[in-house]
């Protein structure tokens, strides 16, 4: 994941030029200015929760200092060998003052590493969504959008129990169900779309993330996808590239049943195109075929 990111010294002293002509009526403009400037943090959090209540204050500067603040917690705990829960503390106390969505995504990471994998996939899907709005985000990259959801979609299917998708400010599916994501098209992405064993009926968490693929494309109305079958590699090659291909036409049937009007083709591939694991995490075994076990969608 690319680094949080951190304007220049120049262009921090324009927001902060733009941030008091915003704040020309606030009371707590200089004391806060200068807590920052000092790198106290109590005072600097302090003031922030009467700026934030102050009309005078204006977003702007708002913004300036929760940013500021969110730095102040951050910037410890990202250096080697800091224990991931003291760095997941810090990081979920900065995303209140500032609602990054780099932050979200080290959150999501952090959660992942500690295999709170509910918690990683919360944070991660919003993450996904707040690159819609950030204007920290202007330079992410294909490449970026595309590593976020495939973590976000190892989180989803490593979690024990469902985890809900988000909506993104605009009303459409969002999180690992985002269409497009600050302008990119996700075009492939993995759904935990998981089975009885040794079936094509689905258990209760696929039953529940087929009902959530249902109202994505209900909403987006795309004129053709492709739905792809996966197993892991237990039992025999070719009874597994049936059984994938039975789980696709599964998937199908039922969508097609619940009124999609649009044309699915199916594509199966057994056990023969294993799962990329999470850049940087080592998973076990039976995390591995968890992953491995899979419905993907192409747009």
């Amino acid at each position: 994941m690319r680094a949080w990111p951190y304007c220049s010294a120049s262009i921090a002293a324009l927001m902060l030029v733009v941030a008091a002509q915003s704040a020309a009526a606030c009371e707590d403009y200089d004391a806060a200015v200068a807590a920052v400037e000092a790198k106290d943090l109590p005072t600097a959090v302090g003031l922030y929760d009467r700026v934030s209540v102050d009309p005078a204050c204006g977003d702007d500067f708002r913004n300036w200092l929760g940013e500021a603040i969110a730095r102040a917690y951050v910037q410890p705990v990202m250096a080697p060998g800091v224990a991931p829960a003291e760095k997941r503390a810090a990081l979920e106390t900065a995303v209140h003052y500032h609602r990054n969505w780099w932050l979200y995504a080290e959150i999501g990471r952090t959660a992942f590493e500690q295999r709170d994998f509910a918690a990683s996939a919360r944070a991660l899907q919003t993450a996904i969504d707040r690159l819609d709005t950030d204007p920290q985000a202007d330079t992410v990259s294909q490449s970026d959008v595309e590593a976020l959801v495939q973590l976000a979609a190892s989180a989803v299917a490593l979690a024990d129990e469902p985890v809900a998708p988000t909506t993104s400010e605009r009303g459409a599916p969002g999180g690992l169900f985002a269409g497009n994501v600050r302008g990119f098209v996700v075009e492939e992405v993995a759904l935990p779309i998981t089975f009885q064993f040794d079936s094509v009926r689905f258990d209760a968490k696929g039953a529940y993330y087929a009902e959530r693929l249902l109202e994505t494309l209900m909403y987006e109305v795309p004129a053709v996808v492709t739905i792809a079958g996966h197993t892991d590699r237990t039992g025999n090659a070719s009874y597994n590239m049936e059984l994938s291909r039975r789980r696709a036409m599964a998937v199908r049937d039922y969508l097609l049943r619940s009124g999609f009007p649009g044309q699915i083709q199916i594509e199966w591939y057994g056990e023969n195109k294993p799962p990329h694991s999470p850049p940087g995490i080592v998973l076990s075994q039976a995390e591995y075929d968890r992953l491995a076990r899979r419905v993907e969608l192409r747009r």
